[in-house]
């Protein structure tokens, strides 16, 4: 697992983005769209208030199981990832 820190400090079940990647391999693009729409739009949120990320990259993608056991992404603050 990447040493990556998930929002909240404590790692959990997730890992980052490369490292599923390198574990599950390619997606289908409609798995890939369903998993990475919440870091697409949590980038939009914070261009539309005019901060950047400036450290996106598979390291700063958290992706852990939703409550229904389906890989859930989230974007780590900048500096966080591995």
């Amino acid at each position: 697992m990447n040493a990556a820190t998930p929002p909240g400090g404590a790692l959990g079940t997730g890992q980052a983005l490369h490292d599923f990647l390198l574990q599950r391999g390619p997606l289908p693009l409609p798995e890939a769209l369903r998993l990475l729409r919440p870091v697409a739009d949590a980038l939009v949120s914070m261009h539309q208030s005019g901060a950047s990320h400036l450290d996106l990259h598979p390291a700063t993608i958290w992706v852990e199981p939703d409550p229904q056991g389906m890989p859930m992404a989230q974007l780590l603050p900048a500096g966080q990832g591995g």
